[in-house]
C-alpha cells in the first residue's frame, strides 16, 4: 500500500467492504485531471464478479 501524502484530500470510491474494491492505480491526463481505475467485485444476484471501474477526476 502506498503513503497518504495529503489526508484531507478526495475520496475516489468508498465502500462499507474495503475488500470489494482494489488494486488501485492513478494516471494523470494532463492539467488538473486525473484518471483513478481500480477492481471492483459487484455480488448482485445477477453479476457476482469483478470488474474494472475508473472515476475521472478534475477540478471544477
Amino acid at each position: 500500500m502506498g503513503t497518504v501524502l495529503d489526508p484531507s484530500g478526495i475520496v475516489i470510491a468508498a465502500n462499507a467492504k474495503p475488500a470489494a474494491k482494489a488494486s488501485p492505480r492513478i494516471a494523470s491526463m494532463g492539467g488538473e485531471r486525473l484518471l483513478a481505475v481500480y477492481n471492483g467485485f459487484h455480488a448482485s444476484a445477477n453479476t457476482q464478479s469483478h470488474r474494472v471501474l475508473a472515476r475521472l477526476v478534475q477540478s471544477p
